[in-house]
Formats: C-alpha cells, sequence, structure tokens
C-alpha cells in the first residue's frame, strides 16, 4: 500500500475545513445580511444580489465539499501517490478534472464573496 504525501493530507484537510467555515459563516451573513436589511429597510430582500451571490456561494461549497472532494480524496487512495500514476492513466485524468473543476469553484466562490463585500459595504446607510 502506498503512503499518502503529507502535502495531499494537509491539502485535503483544510480544504475540509474551509468548506465547513464557509458553510457556517455564510448561513450566518446571509441570515444577518437580512436581519440588516429588515430593520434598515423595511423589507429582508431576499432577491437582493448580495443575497442571491451568498447563496451561490453556499451552494458552490456543497458541491465542492460533497460532490468533488469525496471523489478525489477516493481515487487518492485508490493511487496513493497520485503524482506517481502516469498522466495519462484513466484514473490520473479523472483526478486531474476533478481537480480543474475544484479549483474552478473555489476562486468562483472567492470572486462572488468579493461581490458581496463590495455590495454590502455600498449597502449600509
Amino acid at each position: 500500500m502506498f503512503c499518502r504525501p503529507a502535502t495531499w493530507l494537509v491539502v485535503g484537510h483544510s480544504l475540509g475545513v474551509l468548506h465547513w467555515m464557509g458553510l457556517f459563516s455564510g448561513i450566518i451573513f446571509l441570515g444577518c445580511s437580512m436581519l440588516l436589511s429588515s430593520l434598515t429597510a423595511g423589507s429582508a430582500h431576499p432577491l437582493a444580489a448580495r443575497h442571491i451571490l451568498i447563496c451561490l456561494m453556499l451552494l458552490l461549497t456543497v458541491v465542492s465539499q460533497f460532490g468533488i472532494s469525496p471523489k478525489m480524496s477516493a481515487l487518492r487512495a485508490q493511487f496513493g501517490d497520485i503524482d506517481t500514476v502516469p498522466a495519462t492513466d484513466p484514473g490520473r485524468v479523472q483526478f486531474d478534472a476533478l481537480h480543474v473543476w475544484s479549483v474552478r469553484l473555489e476562486v468562483t466562490v472567492l470572486a462572488m464573496g468579493l461581490m458581496v463585500l463590495y455590495l454590502t459595504a455600498r449597502s449600509i446607510p
């Protein structure tokens, strides 16, 4: 049995922690943002752009945490050190494709978070 490199263990664990932090803080932020809207404008404005973006961020985080990450972990466990698997191996091709999607989702969530930050700062009276 191959030993998984420490780097993959750290990245996989850190990404899981980051996802859980994002899910919990995203839900709290959404509730607080809607409460602030309700108190300042008289309505929670659930369809405000920042609220929709927060919901999309939560959805993408769920897809990454429960859809992509488990598949990548299973492939990593199957191969041991994924870096030693030839790039043409079907499992490696699948892993690399999942990794590309994982990075895309993380970058998208980050960009949306920056937009939410801007929209929130702009909306504060």
